[in-house]
Order: C-alpha cells, then structure tokens, then sequence
C-alpha cells in the first residue's frame, strides 16, 4: 500500500534525512518518490533495503551523472527518485554494507558541493534581498520581503559554516591518517 509522508530536511541534514529514510525502511515502508517535502513510500518487507543520498556534481539526466547511475546499479544499487542535483539511492541489505563515501577524501568532496550549492543559494538571497532592503528604506512602502531573502541567506550562512566545520574536521583526519 502507498502512503505520502510530508517532511522538511535542509541541504545541511542530509545525514537526518538518510537516517529517517533508514528507519522507515526497518518498519517496512520503501521510498518510490519524491517531491519538496514530500515522500511516497510503500509497504514491504521490514529492512530489505538500505539508502544513501548523495548529491551530484551535475544534474541526474547529465550523461556524467546517466553513466555514473549506470556504474551504480551494475553494483546493485538503485537509484529510486532524485530531486534537482540530490539522488536518492538503494540497496538489498541482504547485499552487505552500502557506503557511496568509504573514505574520507570523497567525504569532503561531498560536503565541498553542498557547500558550493550553498554558496550559491546565499548569493541569490543576498542579490534579491539588498535591492528590497534599499528600496524598502528609500520608497518608506513597509514591504519587509526583504526580510525573509536575508533571513534565508543567513540561515543558509549558518548550515554551510557548520559543513565547513565538517570538512576541516575531516582534512585533519586525513592529514593524521597519511
């Protein structure tokens, strides 16, 4: 039987997100699709797959990204849904381990295009945002869409220092372990 289930994750919990998809599937309930915010899942047998989310370095119908799908699914791994450069991806558990980043080095390469997309998104926020601001201040019309673009440019701010965190966390490991 199929059911939609509504949930927000940021670009920064990816690990929340794959985590909650994981325990969906012990119970039973398999992920078929996926929307902003919105998650199709059927009923089956409880833990037969495992998910990963991993973000691409071009967009899933790229012939980069078609080939790398194809690479994967050679391994036993199913890409089930993606949404813009995010795929979401499976694998049996009766298969054995599902790691994409089993070292660290891919790790942060991980992390580096989030935070790139990030980057991004905060430079979109920022270029909308300011103009409102200063037309918000010099036309006095109480407009505050301001507000929001800046809001959203700082709490994306936030995320993308606590990954750099990550990622310097991770290069020192790196360097420990060499």
């Amino acid at each position: 039987m199929k059911h939609v289930e509504y949930k927000i994750f940021t670009i920064f919990n990816h690990e929340a997100e794959e985590k909650w998809l994981n325990e969906k599937a012990a119970k039973g309930e398999f992920l078929t699709d996926v929307g902003f915010c919105r998650y199709v899942f059927e009923d089956d047998e409880p833990g037969k797959y495992v998910y990963r989310l991993e973000m691409l370095d071009e967009f899933p119908n790229h012939y980069k990204s078609v080939e790398y799908l194809k690479f994967l699914e050679e391994t036993g791994i199913e890409h089930v849904a993606s949404i813009l450069k995010w795929v979401y991806l499976r694998k049996k558990s009766s298969e054995g381990a599902f790691d994409i980043y089993s070292d660290i080095e891919s790790r942060i390469i991980h992390y580096k295009r989030i935070i790139n997309l990030a980057n991004i998104l905060i430079f979109i926020q920022l270029i909308v945002g300011i103009p409102n601001l200063i037309l918000n201040l010099t036309l006095s019309h109480g407009s505050s869409i301001y507000l929001i673009n800046l809001i959203i440019a700082i709490l994306f701010f936030i995320g993308n220092k606590s990954l750099k965190e990550k990622v310097s966390k991770l290069e020192k490991e790196k360097l420990y372990r060499e």
